[in-house]
């Protein structure tokens, strides 16, 4: 009995997974300093798991899975729980049958607490969020994707928006990852000026050791926000 000849699959769609023992620790501490019109020093803990920047080999690329992720700001007039968010999760390259493809389906759905400080209407609210799409393999190391979604929020600001999201993900080398994305948004049944307004996002991760990272992060939607964090990461071991 002969068996045919076996296909070998493309590199850059084998997991290049490493056992889970010589994973990145999954709980999270941050530190770190941000500008939002005003100074705020911020300090932040997340439960467990990864996100889409981790330098992570026991998961798989352009995923996200964050639980209990929280961030608090505070600077001399305040205090802020700027974001709690009890579930993150996205998959930015799931290919639905042949795992060589380029193109794969996309998605993402959160839910959580969040602040809202120099956006319309500033105030505090819990939110649902989900979106689908479709993303572009260009390489090992890069993808582009385009997402199309909607979030719900209720408490001190309440409202439904639509939106439509494309971005990037990649590595610029063996420590540094990147993703930057361009987000519409659409107050659903809302008519004043502010209903439509278009964000920007930029994110750049450099990763010291498996335990410690920095990220700088910019934001822009009706004005800018910049912050530097400092990551560390630690979990209970045998």
């Amino acid at each position: 009995m002969r068996l045919p000849a076996g296909q070998s699959l493309s590199f850059r769609n084998q997991a290049e997974l490493l056992p889970p023992h010589l994973s990145q620790l999954p709980s999270k501490i941050s530190l770190g300093l941000a500008d939002a019109d005003e100074y705020f020093a911020s300090v932040g803990f997340r439960m467990t798991y990864f996100d889409e920047l981790s330098f992570d080999k026991t998961k798989k690329p352009f995923t996200k899975l964050e639980m209990l992720d929280s961030e608090i700001w505070a600077n001399a007039s305040e205090v802020i729980v700027k974001k709690l968010e009890f579930v993150d999760i996205a998959t930015y390259y799931a290919p639905r049958s042949n795992p060589t493809k380029s193109f794969a389906d996309a998605w993402e759905v959160s839910a959580g607490f969040e602040s809202r400080l120099i956006q319309p209407d500033p105030g505090n609210s819990f939110f649902v969020r989900g979106a689908l799409g479709k993303s572009y393999l260009l390489s090992n190391n890069w993808l582009v994707y385009g997402l199309a979604g909607g979030k719900a929020f209720t408490g001190q600001v309440d409202g439904v928006e639509g939106f439509a999201k494309l971005g990037t993900i990649g590595r610029l080398n063996a420590k540094t990852s990147v993703h930057v994305n361009a987000v519409q948004y659409v107050g659903l049944g809302d008519t004043s000026d502010d209903s439509f307004k278009l964000g920007y996002e930029f994110a750049l991760n450099y990763q010291f050791s498996n335990q410690a990272e920095v990220r700088l992060m910019a934001e822009k939607l009706t004005s800018m926000t910049f912050s530097v964090v400092v990551h560390y990461y630690w979990g209970f071991q045998n």
